[in-house]
């Protein structure tokens, strides 16, 4: 493999009902546009999330994405940058990154650029570098993906890639009393990778041996109060790979002050020294047990700080302490399948062949259903 720069970003979460895409993109053009990033690097890459939900024509921030898009094609032209950009989570994505393809053709760009929506693996003569990329939910679980993966990488004559790209989570990011969540085998993907695995969904950033989760690129929510960004990889044969969480700077404040037995005036004044030189956009959520006072006065506290978001979270917890910010677990028990054309059939078949035990009838089976979709 040849020396290889490349920028990977992840989650981006474009059309969030929190955060407007204005302020994403506006945190982001600083961070490629202004940085200069494409001046460093060979490769950009978006690991997924790029969109946060369905979004239609009518929407508000529709203009400003596809604005974002094209600037983004005519700047890496210039930097003769290679840009890939792999789908998400089927309930995020929704495949909507097939903009970037229909601009791509719109303004004629000369990009080295490519969508993936599958399982693929790409080898880039220029970096002499076989990079496997992996979407979220390719198999309806992870060890048939992990199967696919091996099969894959056996039909190129291959035993190991040089990077992976990836959208899901490893069983080490998941917390300790969760584990219904489908995960991939970390201890299994790095013997099939030599560099590194880069891997978005889980929005926090985090680095286990040559997996590299490079987080979500803004705060989305409450409980998400780390540093957000991207990492800068740079990989040489001779010397392994270095990797750089690079800083949101812009990235929306979250925070949560727990308010518990203090009365109106003293949880007035605590808040406002808390959130003194907070930025305007900031969100602030105030716990405390329902019955508090600040809760049927909320919107006169909107009214003195207008500029900021506000909620609130009624729980009974009398013992806690003002002023110490609470985690909320992205995660739980519940895990949506997203079913479309592109998997229906495989759905379909997984159960079907739990019944039907005639190879011929199943193959009839599904070639129906591929007629039908």
């Amino acid at each position: 493999m040849n020396p290889l720069r490349l920028a990977c970003f992840s989650d981006i979460h474009l059309g969030h009902r929190n955060n407007s895409a204005f302020d994403i993109i506006l945190a982001i053009d600083q961070l490629i546009h202004t940085d200069k990033l494409l001046e460093k690097i060979d490769l950009l890459v978006f690991a997924g999330d790029v969109f946060d939900r369905l979004l239609d024509l009518g929407h508000p921030n529709l203009a400003d994405i596809d604005n974002w898009i094209a600037r983004l094609f005519y700047a890496c032209q210039r930097h003769n940058v290679a840009f890939r950009v792999l789908e998400g989570t089927p309930s995020h994505d929704r495949k909507q990154s097939e903009r970037f393809v229909t601009i791509h053709q719109i303004i004629q760009s000369k990009v080295d650029f490519k969508y993936i929506t599958t399982l693929e693996i790409e080898y880039h003569p220029g970096f002499d570098a076989h990079i496997l990329y992996i979407p979220d939910e390719y198999k309806p679980t992870t060890d048939e993906t992990l199967a696919d993966v091996r099969e894959l990488l056996s039909s190129r004559g291959l035993d190991t890639v040089d990077i992976a790209v990836m959208h899901g989570q490893f069983e080490y990011q998941l917390p300790v009393d969760i584990k219904t969540i489908p995960c991939h085998d970390s201890r299994a993907y790095q013997k099939l990778v030599n560099y590194l695995i880069l891997i978005g969904h889980v929005h926090t950033h985090s680095r286990n041996g040559k997996i590299v989760a490079q987080g979500s690129t803004d705060r989305l929510k409450h409980g998400e109060e780390e540093a957000k960004g991207y990492v800068y990889v740079e990989i040489d044969p001779d010397e392994g790979a270095n990797v750089y969480f690079i800083e949101n700077k812009l990235a929306r404040i979250y925070k949560t002050y727990k308010c518990y037995g203090m009365e109106l005036d003293a949880t007035l004044k605590y808040l406002a020294e808390q959130i003194h030189d907070l930025p305007g956009n900031a969100a602030i959520r105030v716990e405390a047990e329902p019955s508090h006072p600040l809760f049927s006065n909320m919107n006169e506290v909107m009214k003195m700080y207008p500029t900021l978001t506000w909620s609130k979270l009624a729980k009974d917890r009398e013992d806690e302490t003002p002023g110490v910010t609470i985690q909320v677990s992205e995660f739980d028990d519940w895990h949506p399948v997203h079913i479309s054309r592109d998997n229906v059939v495989g759905i379909m078949m997984d159960r079907i062949m739990a019944k039907v035990t005639s190879q011929q009838d199943c193959d009839f089976i599904k070639q129906q259903l591929e007629e039908l979709k």
